[in-house]
């Protein structure tokens, strides 16, 4: 038996061509319609911020920071 490698780029080539294939064979209406509604369940509320952090010895380095504040739902 023969083994057949494939590349990166080929692959995902064939999985973009086969995710196509896959929704245009069907009604984008009927796809969302099946979908279940979406009911969350936590409302949270969240702030980004820049930072300069300490990660290596030397210069600090730049950074998004994310804090976040749970308003309402389970913990």
């Amino acid at each position: 038996m023969r083994s057949k490698f494939v590349n990166r780029r080929d692959f995902l080539k064939m999985t973009g061509i086969g995710s196509a294939a896959f929704l245009l064979g069907k009604p984008f209406s009927s796809i969302w319609s099946q979908a279940e509604p979406l009911v969350p369940d936590a409302e949270i509320s969240i702030t980004a911020s820049e930072k300069y952090v300490q990660i290596l010895s030397g210069a600090q380095t730049h950074v998004w920071g994310y804090e976040g504040q749970l308003l309402s739902g389970m913990a």
